[in-house]
């Protein structure tokens, strides 16, 4: 009788899947396989994140920019892709100052890029959230943001290690706000202004 118990639970043994062979590849194999899979077809990175726990996880961990659709669900994505560095909110319409708050207190020291350039809704506030926590923000777009001025200009004038800023079509904007960002804002090398009327 012992036997048989025995044996059923060799069988059992045998019988259960065994683990998937991508499960066992090294992060880095899997984020070569991700930079291809993306290079052929970018949408086909969420197949290849429903294909395992493992699959899943690595594409979380690789995924760099992020382009959400609407303002609210930005800290469920901010959480699933901890290492995203580039942040394009220009399928946002309205993106509110609690938004880039959370987008600070979320991923702030590993933020290199933010496309504000067809949103709205935000002010100097939301700026001012960026620029504390955003310490290696290198490039960013407030193109279009025409209720943007001299306060706004000030708190992005906070974010030192800026490279290449774009403030086209912010027609509040005066002389004074530019000096802000002029001193402030050591390290740039692009600036846009076209159509700044101020």
């Amino acid at each position: 009788m012992a036997a048989a118990a025995a044996h059923r639970h060799t069988k059992r043994r045998r019988l259960s899947p065994a683990p998937a062979p991508i499960d066992a590849l090294a992060d880095e194999l899997l984020f070569l396989i991700l930079d291809r899979v993306a290079a052929a077809d970018p949408r086909a990175l969420k197949s290849f994140a429903l294909a395992s726990r493992a699959c899943h996880a690595a594409e979380s961990r690789h995924r760099r920019l992020l382009r959400p659709l609407r303002a609210d669900l930005l800290p469920a994505a901010l959480a699933r892709y901890p290492s995203a560095s580039r942040l394009d909110f220009s399928l946002c319409a309205r993106v509110p100052d609690a938004a880039l708050a959370a987008v600070s207190s979320s991923s702030g020291s590993s933020l290199h890029a933010v496309d504000l350039s067809r949103s709205w809704g935000f002010g100097a506030a939301g700026l001012a959230a960026l620029a504390g926590p955003c310490p290696d923000l290198a490039d960013l777009d407030l193109s279009n943001g025409v209720d943007l001025g001299d306060t706004a200009a000030a708190e992005v004038a906070r974010m030192r290690r800026l490279r290449r800023l774009s403030l086209s079509r912010c027609k509040a904007l005066t002389d004074m706000g530019l000096g802000c960002v002029a001193v402030g804002c050591t390290d740039l090398r692009d600036l846009s202004l076209k159509w700044c009327l101020g």
